[in-house]
């Protein structure tokens, strides 16, 4: 994987994170159920959980690149 590929992840985790800390006073990207209070009131939590997301994502599409890679 290229390092454009990672640095157009890495800026999508930074904007989606930022929505997750200023979730009451912003509209999220896409459609989705308000956080629980517990995540609402620590806004730094939500954005390290929503970083492991997208480098869990990250590790996913990596993996299925390389098998490709090695199958054909």
């Amino acid at each position: 994987i290229d390092n454009g590929f990672l640095i157009a992840t890495f800026t999508c985790t930074l904007l989606i994170g930022s929505r997750y800390s200023s979730w009451n006073n912003a509209r999220p990207f896409f459609p989705s159920p308000p956080l629980p209070p517990s995540l609402s009131t620590f806004p730094p939590l939500s954005f390290f959980l929503s970083i492991l997301l997208f480098l869990f994502l990250l590790f996913v599409i990596k993996s299925m690149f390389i098998t490709e890679e090695f199958t054909t």
